[in-house]
């Protein structure tokens, strides 16, 4: 015997239907797919994500075939030091610093007028004594809250060399330079 399957039509008829027409009848019965959601939309970016306080990041290149190249990064966290060459120490060191020494170095920052300074490190009513043929020689980014500035310079630029004296003292490079 073959199985039979009956439905009701919206007539109040009946149909009968053999095996080989179940799929035509299942999907004809079957209801429709669920509609699909409304893709999400971003109409507010997330906030950036900032560390409090000040971070620093000095890199300095090498000019000459003795100079040395190496990279430091310092926070109220600490100090990280990556020595690239003619350095002491090469690869990745670590290393703390004082609040007090922070302080002092947020101090210098507005004394150079650092977050007034361009990408080359000049300010604009006080352009430097520099010549354009000197090699850049120091790459500065630092983040003061939501303040930040990124630089590089060459060693002529008196204020910001003392700066990078200050930061190298505060992190402790000679033990690694």
């Amino acid at each position: 015997m073959t199985p039979r399957l009956t439905r009701m039509t919206a007539a109040g008829g009946e149909v009968r239907c053999g095996v080989r027409s179940w799929p035509v009848l299942v999907a004809a019965c079957a209801s429709a797919p669920p509609a699909a959601p409304p893709p999400l939309e971003n109409h507010k970016p997330a906030p950036a994500v900032t560390e409090p306080g000040l971070t620093i990041s000095l890199t300095r290149q090498s000019t000459c075939a003795t100079c040395p190249a190496y990279v430091v990064h310092l926070s109220e966290k600490g100090v990280t030091w990556g020595g690239v060459l003619n350095v002491r120490v090469k690869g990745e060191a670590t290393g703390s610093i004082l609040p007090r020494q922070v302080r002092r170095l947020a101090t210098a920052i507005d004394v150079v007028r650092f977050f007034e300074r361009d990408a080359n490190g000049e300010i604009a009513s006080d352009p430097s004594l520099c010549g354009g043929s000197i090699t850049p020689a120091y790459t500065l980014r630092i983040r003061e809250g939501e303040k930040y500035n990124e630089m590089t310079f060459a060693p002529c630029q008196a204020g910001l060399v003392l700066l990078v004296g200050e930061i190298e003292d505060a992190a402790g490079v000679s033990a690694w330079r």
